[in-house]
């Protein structure tokens, strides 16, 4: 497999799937470092893709329709939301809704979208590393 093949999997994997991502990639033959950097290279653009075609979108539905989000201190969303944001929505959604989901939720939240694909992009860095730093000495158990 050549190299060009190696990284656009990597990067490819961090679009569709980011968990598996660094892993593919050492598996691929690429060092921790550069797996996790291609796997949140990946991941980090198809947030900032999904944030700027979101505020398109957002942009022309609020022209065709008017929806107001309705902040109430009863709701527990809302008070989960106020106390975590988007470093919580940053931090979580490289394992569970990944990048295309959060930028949506963001977007329809009113987050700004330039804080919102910064937050979605330093929220999986911890992530990278953990699981590429996790696979280099898991291979080097064996």
């Amino acid at each position: 497999m050549t190299i060009v093949t190696t990284v656009f999997s990597t990067v490819g994997l961090g679009v569709i799937y980011f968990i598996s991502a660094p892993t593919a990639g050492m598996a691929l033959g690429l060092s921790w470092p550069t797996a996790a950097f291609l796997a949140w290279a990946g991941y980090s653009a198809a947030g900032f893709i999904v944030t700027v075609l979101g505020c398109w979108a957002r942009e022309l539905v609020s022209r065709k329709i008017n929806v107001e989000l309705n902040r109430s201190q009863n709701k527990l969303f809302w008070r989960c939301w106020d106390k975590t944001g988007l470093f919580g929505l940053g931090i979580i959604s490289p394992v569970t809704i990944g990048p295309k989901v959060a930028a949506l939720m963001g977007l329809a939240l009113g987050e700004h979208p330039v804080r919102l694909a910064i937050a979605i992009s330093l929220g999986a860095v911890p992530w990278a590393l953990g699981l590429a730093l996790a696979t280099h000495w898991g291979f080097s158990l064996f």
